[in-house]
C-alpha cells in the first residue's frame, strides 16, 4: 500500500509513501445530551487494502458510550476512502456536525486552498496556513505538505452530508440527529501535482460508487447554450418587456452579431412580493405573450435559442398560496419555515417542474436557468438523512429539463459541493457569485473565485463564470476569461451600450463560437497563493486539446506589480513538447518559448496580458489559429507552417 495508518500520541497520524500527509487523528462526537465527547484510536486491523481503527472514550465515563467507533481507511486506486462506522448506544448524534474526524495538516505543510461555502449557494476561496484559520464549511481542502499535493474531499450521500471545518471533517446525518452514522464520509488523495490529487478524489471514488453522479467527462454540453448568449439581467432587471428585448436586437442585428441564444431573466413571470403566482408569463410587459416574443426573436433575428429564469422554490420566496399556481398544483408543495416550496419528495417536485416546463415549451422556451438552488437545502433537512433531500430536489428538476429541454438547464446559487455531488444529469454550473461590472473592485474578486473554485467543480460540471458587459474597461479581460470558462459566454449589455470590437473578438458570423475544452484554472505556481496580498499577478489555464490558454491579471488595489510565465507553470501533463509557439494577444507579436524561457511582464490592478501557446513539433511545424480571436487556440488551425514563419 501507498497509505499507512499508525497509532502516535492517542491519535493518528497518515503517511503516503512513507511522507507524513495527515496527522492528530480523533473522533469528537456530539450527541443529544452531551457534546464535544473526544474518542481515541486504540487497534488497528488490517487486511489487504483497508485498515480497520477502533475508537474508544478518552476520559472514561458512566455517561454517553460508544457502543462501538470504527474508522475504515481503504486503498482505492490512488485515493484513501475513508467510512465512519458509529453506534451511539441509547443517544442520538446531533443533526448537524453530530461527528468530527479530528486532523490536522502536518508540520511542513507550506500551503494550503480551502474552497468553503460562503452562504448556502457559493464558494468563498481562502489560503489557510493552519486548520484554525479554517471556515466552518470548507467543501474542498487542498495542501502542500512534505513535498506531496493532498486534497481532502468531503463526502455526501443519503445517510451524511460532511464538510470539513477548523476541527476536521463535520459529519451530519440531518433529519434531527440519528443513533448510528455507517457511511462514506471523505477521500484523502496524495499526489505530486494539485491537480492530478484532485482529479484522482473524484475519479476514484466515483469508480468505488462513493460518488453516485457522472462526472464532467460523462454530461453533455446542452446545443441550445452553444454559440454567444446575451442575458436581459445586468441590461434592465425587472423591468424588461417585449420592446426593449426587440430594440436591443436591432442593435445587435445593425453591428451583424446577434446573439445565438437569449436568457429572459427574473422579471418576466407573473409574481407577488417574491411569490409565485401562475406559471405564464406577465402579460404587461410581453403583450404576444412569451410565444410572441419567441417567434420573433427566432424568425426575424436569427436567435436559435431562447430561455427564462426560475426560481428553485417557484420564485425567490415560494408559491403564492392565493395564486393559480397552488390552486392548480397545491398536491405538488409543502410548507417550509420560509414560504411554500415543491416538494418534500421527488415526485411532487417533478410533477411541478414537468407542468410548468411543458408549458414553457409551448411558448418557444428552449432552456431555463434555475436560481436560488442552496437556498431550498435546509428545508428538506426535516424530511430526509444526509443530502437525500438535496438528491431529491436536483433530480425531479433535472428529469424535466431532459424531459423537455434535453437537458439545457443553467444551475445557479448551487455552487456547494453538495449540490454538485447529487445532480444526476445537468452539466452547467454558475460556480461564481453574481458579477457586478458596475463595481469598481469586483474584476479581482470574480476572477479569484471563478478560477480557483472551477479546481474542484469542473471535475463534474461546466462551469458558468457567469454574464458580463462588452462596452466596459473589462471587457477584454471578461471575454476572453469567458472563452476559457469551457463553459456559456454571454453579455448583458444594456440598450446602446455593446462594444463591436469586443464582440467580434468573441465570436464568428451568426454568433458562433468556440469555448476552451476545460475551465480556466490557477496555474501550479499560484494554486496556493493568495496572489492580491502576496502581490503577485494572478496567472491560470485552459486548454483547447494540444493547444493552451494563458491569462494573467493584476489582482492587488492600487499597485502594479510584476510577473513572469513559464512553462513549468502548468500542471504536469499539460506540456506535451519540447517548444511552443506563443501568441501576445495584445501585442500580436510570435515567441518561441522552451523550460528555459521565462516571459516578463507588469500588470496594474486588473489589467491583463492574454497569451495562447501553439506546440511545436521536432521539425519545427506548428498550426495556429486565427489570431483575432479570444477562441484562437479553439478553433481549426488557419495557417501550418515552420515557426520561424510567424516571428518578426
Amino acid at each position: 500500500m501507498r497509505y499507512n495508518v499508525f497509532i502516535s500520541n492517542e491519535s493518528l497520524s497518515i503517511t503516503c509513501d512513507d511522507k507524513l500527509i495527515m496527522s492528530g487523528i480523533t473522533l469528537n462526537c456530539s450527541f443529544s445530551r452531551m457534546s464535544d465527547v473526544i474518542f481515541v484510536p486504540t487497534e488497528i486491523e488490517r487486511d489487504g487494502n483497508k485498515i480497520s481503527v477502533s475508537f474508544k472514550r478518552k476520559y472514561r465515563s458512566t455517561y454517553v458510550e460508544l457502543k462501538y467507533g470504527i474508522v475504515e481507511f481503504e486503498e482505492i486506486g490512488s485515493s484513501l476512502k475513508v467510512s465512519l462506522n458509529a453506534l451511539a448506544g441509547r443517544y442520538y448524534f446531533l443533526a448537524h456536525g453530530g461527528a468530527h474526524i479530528c486532523f490536522t495538516m502536518p508540520e511542513g505543510t507550506t500551503g494550503a486552498l480551502a474552497l468553503d461555502s460562503m452562504v448556502p449557494c457559493w464558494m468563498n476561496v481562502s489560503f489557510p496556513k493552519q486548520m484554525g484559520d479554517m471556515q466552518e464549511n470548507v467543501d474542498s481542502l487542498a495542501f502542500k505538505a512534505n513535498g506531496l499535493d493532498v486534497h481532502v474531499l468531503p463526502l455526501c450521500n443519503n445517510k451524511t452530508a460532511s464538510r470539513v471545518s477548523k476541527d476536521g471533517l463535520k459529519i451530519s446525518p440531518r433529519n434531527n440527529g440519528a443513533p448510528e452514522i455507517n457511511s462514506t464520509v471523505m477521500c484523502i488523495t496524495a499526489a505530486t501535482d494539485p491537480y492530478e490529487a484532485v482529479h484522482g478524489s473524484f475519479v476514484n471514488m466515483k469508480d468505488c460508487g462513493a460518488i453516485t453522479v457522472p462526472l464532467a467527462a460523462d454530461r453533455k454540453y446542452p446545443v441550445a447554450l452553444e454559440g454567444l448568449g446575451w442575458c436581459t439581467w445586468e441590461a434592465f432587471h425587472h423591468g424588461l418587456t417585449t420592446d426593449k428585448v426587440l430594440a436591443k436586437m436591432d442593435e445587435f442585428a445593425a453591428m451583424g452579431h446577434v446573439p445565438s441564444w437569449v436568457l429572459l431573466d427574473d422579471g418576466w413571470a407573473n409574481y407577488n412580493e417574491g411569490k409565485l403566482v401562475t406559471l405564464t408569463e406577465d402579460t404587461e410587459k410581453f403583450p404576444t405573450g412569451l410565444i410572441g416574443l419567441t417567434t420573433i426573436l427566432k424568425e426575424k433575428y436569427g436567435v436559435k435559442a431562447v430561455g427564462v429564469w426560475c426560481g428553485m422554490g417557484g420564485h425567490w420566496k415560494g408559491i403564492d398560496p392565493d395564486g393559480e399556481v397552488m390552486a392548480q398544483l397545491g398536491d405538488c408543495f409543502f410548507q417550509s419555515l420560509s414560504g411554500i416550496k415543491p416538494g418534500p419528495t421527488e415526485e411532487q417536485a417533478f410533477k411541478f417542474w414537468d407542468t410548468w416546463f411543458a408549458y414553457l415549451k409551448s411558448q418557444g422556451i428552449d432552456f431555463v436557468k434555475v436560481d436560488v438552488q442552496g437556498a431550498q437545502q435546509g428545508f428538506y433537512d426535516i424530511y430526509y438523512s444526509g443530502a437525500a433531500g438535496t438528491r431529491a430536489i436536483h433530480s425531479a428538476l433535472d428529469r424535466a429539463a431532459e424531459k423537455h429541454f434535453d437537458g439545457a438547464l443553467i444551475n445557479c446559487m448551487g455552487a456547494v459541493m453538495e449540490s454538485a455531488l447529487c445532480r444526476p444529469s445537468s452539466f452547467i454550473n454558475r460556480t461564481s457569485y453574481d458579477f457586478y461590472p458596475n463595481r469598481k473592485f469586483d474584476l479581482a474578486f470574480h476572477t479569484i473565485q471563478s478560477v480557483y473554485t472551477s479546481t474542484a467543480h469542473n471535475e463534474i460540471h461546466c462551469c458558468d463564470f457567469d454574464m458580463f458587459f462588452s462596452k466596459h474597461d473589462w471587457g477584454e479581460a471578461c471575454g476572453a476569461m469567458a472563452i476559457m470558462s469551457g463553459g456559456p459566454v454571454y453579455l448583458s449589455d444594456n440598450l446602446g451600450a455593446s462594444d463591436p470590437a469586443i464582440i467580434s473578438k468573441l465570436c464568428l458570423d451568426g454568433g458562433e463560437l468556440v469555448r476552451y475544452d476545460v475551465a480556466a484554472k490557477p496555474t501550479v505556481d499560484c494554486y496556493y497563493t493568495d496572489c492580491s496580498k502576496a502581490e503577485t499577478a494572478l496567472k491560470f489555464f485552459s486548454l483547447a486539446k494540444e493547444n493552451i490558454g494563458v491569462m494573467a491579471l493584476g489582482v492587488t488595489k492600487d499597485k502594479t506589480v510584476r510577473g513572469t510565465f513559464r512553462l513549468s507553470d502548468l500542471p504536469s501533463g499539460v506540456v506535451k513538447a519540447e517548444q511552443y509557439l506563443l501568441h501576445d494577444f495584445a501585442s500580436g507579436k510570435y515567441t518561441l518559448v522552451d523550460a528555459k524561457s521565462a516571459l516578463q511582464f507588469a500588470l496594474g490592478y486588473e489589467d491583463c496580458v492574454i497569451y495562447t501557446l501553439y506546440p511545436v513539433s521536432e521539425d519545427g511545424m506548428v498550426s495556429v489559429g486565427d489570431p483575432a480571436y479570444y477562441c484562437e487556440g479553439s478553433m481549426p488551425a488557419v495557417k501550418t507552417a515552420h515557426y520561424s514563419e510567424f516571428i518578426d
